[in-house]
């Protein structure tokens, strides 16, 4: 387990944190505002909005206490901010459009040059950009690659075997929503967004920059079929992707991945959820 840790560790990923001692102290504070009932399949036009301002470590701000050296404790000290923009709205009895915004930055400070793991920032998944397994976008263009060195040239062998978390989120996601009969429902989305660090120097690549950022927008699109029972949701969204900013300038689109130099990309995901995205 010691050397799974390890390699989690040297492929850039703060998981192996998560495992020594260390206190999280955190106050915050969330506000949410609903226009017209946006939970409610019955509105024709809704909207919702939450964001969420959180410290860690402040409390003790106050206080000169070591923790490394009176107890071995390692202290976080972060601030964290999200918000989340979502709105709906009915273009004919049996269809909506639905999108959502969502920004988020978290950053460590006071000695603390990490984030508790379960603070930072994620991408991908059945409720993020639906063409990436969970957590396993970005962050920005980084790449987790093994070269493999043939006569006929190197070949890039792309693995996301590792979560990816960030520190900076920018997201957007839309939705056609059709009802095709009775409790079946159809949609066709899009997703955008990626997250990225401050500084990395293990994941090159990594780092928001405002020069280059525009570039490291992941897009998918996809489709899905959802069973509303009214007291349950099932779910099932396919996702392929069209731009993936991990991979190599001239192959990114998706009708540039047909290449034997790159091998290792799921092109097309299946995400299993109960409930909408947004």
């Amino acid at each position: 387990f010691q050397e799974a840790l390890d390699e989690i560790r040297d492929r850039g990923n703060n998981f192996w944190r998560t495992f020594t001692p260390s206190l999280v102290l955190s106050s915050r504070f969330s506000k949410t505002i609903n226009f017209n009932q946006y939970t409610s399949y019955l509105s024709r036009k809704a909207a919702f909005l939450k964001y969420t301002i959180e410290a860690g470590g402040s409390i003790l701000n106050a206080f000169n206490i070591d923790f490394n050296d009176t107890s071995g404790l390692q202290l976080y000290k972060y601030v964290k901010f999200v918000a989340d923009y979502r709105k709906y709205q009915s273009i004919s009895p049996k269809t909506k459009i639905a999108y959502r915004l969502r920004a988020g930055v978290a950053k460590s400070y006071g000695g603390s040059d990490v984030l508790p793991y379960e603070k930072y920032l994620v991408g991908g998944g059945s409720n993020s950009n639906r063409a990436w397994r969970p957590r396993r976008l970005g962050p920005g263009s980084f790449a987790n690659i093994d070269t493999t060195y043939t006569d006929s040239g190197p070949i890039l062998n792309y693995s996301d075997n590792f979560e990816q978390p960030g520190e900076i989120q920018l997201e957007a996601n839309f939705e056609l929503r059709t009802q095709v009969v009775g409790f079946f429902h159809t949609a066709l989305f899009v997703d955008a967004g990626n997250v990225w660090t401050f500084e990395d120097g293990q994941r090159p690549g990594s780092s928001f920059d405002i020069r280059r950022f525009y570039k490291e927008i992941a897009i998918g699109a996809g489709i899905g079929g959802r069973f509303d029972f009214t007291f349950l949701l099932l779910r099932l969204d396919v996702g392929f992707r069209i731009y993936d900013p991990a991979l190599p300038q001239g192959y990114r689109w998706f009708t540039q991945y047909n290449t034997d130099r790159i091998q290792g990309v799921d092109k097309v995901i299946f995400n299993l959820a109960i409930g909408y995205p947004f």
